[in-house]
């Protein structure tokens, strides 16, 4: 028979810690970090010496401007340029302009300003206005007397241009034809001018037109003219030049291409001496003429020649 061990008589044996040291993620730790010292090492010399651990790398792309913006951006606005002054335009235009063509408004011809036998004195500035359609003029201040409208129409439709006064109420004018109160009454374009005789005042101009227009007033003080025998003539309408008369008669004759002509013979300290209408080789005589100087304010409408003797 066989005996039973014997009991261990003592506790069992103690075993002694691991060394943290020992432990696998202490050693993977240092292993780690002893391979980035080697890295950065590595790096650090590799960089002092101008060498790249990697290779030649591309360089990063940067949004550069270009070497000609003009030629990638849309053209910046341009800024007003100086440039040379112009001549400052004098107050009164050529005398010879005309209407034009429509393409803008323009002052009418002048004809009688050139006349280097007329001599005119001081007197009020003449007053300009130019426009399109229908309109009215600026306000003018008329002095008691002689008034010289020049008119200009640039259309093809009707052109009518009526003096009113500050009111608005239409003036009725002395041998103004039929309609009393119009200075001019057309189809199509239009360059002529009327005389007027007016009481002072402030008067505007009427227009009903479809092109562009031009208006001038004037207010001359003619102090010589050429005397007697002398000629005028005019495509239509017309206030003529003055002439100066020695007696106290006159002979008008005239040639006229269509139909009659209505007239008035005026002094130019403003006053109508004479009314007439004639046609084509008619010869008028004015009697009761003090000297003096007077013009003619024709109504026409087409081309007419007058000899005043």
């Amino acid at each position: 028979m066989t005996a039973p061990n014997a009991p261990d008589s003592g506790p069992p044996e103690a075993r002694a810690p691991t060394p943290v040291w020992k432990e696998p993620p202490f050693l993977a730790g240092v292993v780690v970090l002893v391979g980035l010292a080697v890295a950065v090492g590595l790096l650090y010399v590799l960089e002092r010496d101008g060498e790249s651990p990697v290779g030649e790398l591309e360089p990063t792309p940067r949004l550069t401007a270009p070497a000609n913006p003009q030629a990638t951006l849309s053209p910046p606005i341009a800024s007003p340029t100086p440039s040379e002054p112009s001549p400052t335009a004098s107050p009164a235009p050529s005398p010879t302009a005309t209407p034009g063509d429509g393409s803008g408004p323009q002052a009418p011809r002048l004809p009688d300003e050139k006349d280097a036998e007329v001599v005119v004195g001081q007197g009020p500035d003449p007053v300009e206005a130019t426009g399109r359609g229908a309109g009215r003029t600026p306000v003018i201040q008329h002095d008691a007397g002689l008034a010289i409208v020049h008119l200009g129409h640039a259309g093809e439709d009707t052109f009518r241009a009526e003096l009113i006064d500050r009111r608005g109420v239409r003036v009725e004018l002395d041998g103004a034809g039929v309609d009393g109160s119009a200075l001019a009454i057309t189809e199509g374009r239009y360059d002529g001018s009327r005389a007027l005789v007016l009481d002072e005042g402030r008067y505007r101009v009427a227009l009903t037109a479809d092109g562009t227009w031009g208006m001038r007033w004037l207010q001359p003080r003619y102090e010589g003219a050429p005397g007697l025998p002398t000629t005028v003539s005019a495509p239509s309408d017309a206030a003529t030049r003055p002439f100066t008369v020695a007696g106290s008669r006159v002979e008008i004759a005239w040639r006229v291409d269509g139909g009659q002509v209505t007239a008035r013979v005026i002094n130019v300290a403003g006053l109508v001496a004479a009314e007439l209408t004639a046609s084509d080789g008619e010869t008028t005589v004015v009697d009761g003429l003090g000297a003096g100087l007077y013009l003619l304010d024709v109504r026409a409408d087409d081309r007419w020649h007058a000899e005043v003797r």
